[in-house]
């Protein structure tokens, strides 16, 4: 049943409405009485809770002469919580976008976390232009030793070719990029010497740079501003002509 609740608590409902909704899943029909001796809530949050899920429509009730009779309706409901939640996000996105001030930026930093913050620094290239290139300095293969971040490289890779755009990458010379299928479309590739090899991965595309540190718990940083972008280009391409095929 945890599961269930990590779940529905992220749609929004609190720990009592979770307990509340699958007992009445369970027990269609249910009066307050049982609902109360079968989550352990008390009375008051009880009737708190299920007055909320009436009002998401989760939860429905018939009169009969002792009181009321609750019932969960059919879960489908929840897709219209979600698109309800979707469309409250879409509205509130161009408001907080109001609030931010680049005016006066010339350099954004920012600092990610985790295979989540990895998504969301990649997803920065994605705001490129069609057809940019990108080139990544990639002197390890620490970044291939997990499945999961292999299938977010795949995911975000597969993006960029529809974007039409083409990837450089520096690799070290063991690197087990060359038999990876999904880097052949758009991607050249160049294999440093032996004992080139670095614990980050550094990708570079227009304005953007995002250096990504891998280890148990994994970092990225990533840096918007032109000249030092200009910077990391001189270099890669200073190490792309000392580079093998």
């Amino acid at each position: 049943m945890d599961k269930y609740k990590e779940k529905l608590r992220f749609l929004g409902l609190t720990n009592n409405e979770v307990d509340v909704y699958i007992t009445l899943l369970k027990n269609p029909k249910s009066t307050g009485a049982l609902i109360k001796r079968s989550t352990s809530i008390s009375n008051s949050r009880v009737y708190s809770s299920l007055d909320t899920l009436i009002g998401k429509g989760l939860v429905t009730y018939e009169r009969i002469s002792t009181g009321r009779l609750f019932s969960a309706v059919n879960p489908e409901m929840l897709n219209q919580l979600v698109n309800d939640r979707k469309q409250e996000i879409n509205k509130l996105v161009p408001e907080l976008q109001s609030l931010q001030n680049f005016k006066e930026i010339s350099t954004k930093t920012e600092v990610y976390e985790g295979l989540n913050g990895f998504n969301t620094a990649l997803n920065k290239f994605l705001e490129c232009k069609d057809k940019s290139k990108i080139d990544i300095l990639a002197f390890s293969n620490i970044a291939y030793k997990g499945n999961k971040l292999i299938n977010l490289l795949k995911r975000i890779n597969h993006k960029l070719i529809l974007k039409k755009m083409k990837i450089r990458v520096l690799a070290d010379h063991d690197s087990p990029i060359r038999n990876m299928p999904h880097y052949q479309k758009n991607t050249s590739v160049k294999y440093m010497p032996k004992g080139y090899v670095s614990p980050s991965a550094i990708d570079i595309c227009e304005d953007k740079i995002c250096i990504f540190i891998w280890g148990d718990k994994p970092y990225a940083f990533f840096i918007q501003n032109q000249e030092v972008a200009d910077g990391f280009k001189s270099y890669f391409n200073f190490l792309w002509s000392i580079a093998k095929k």
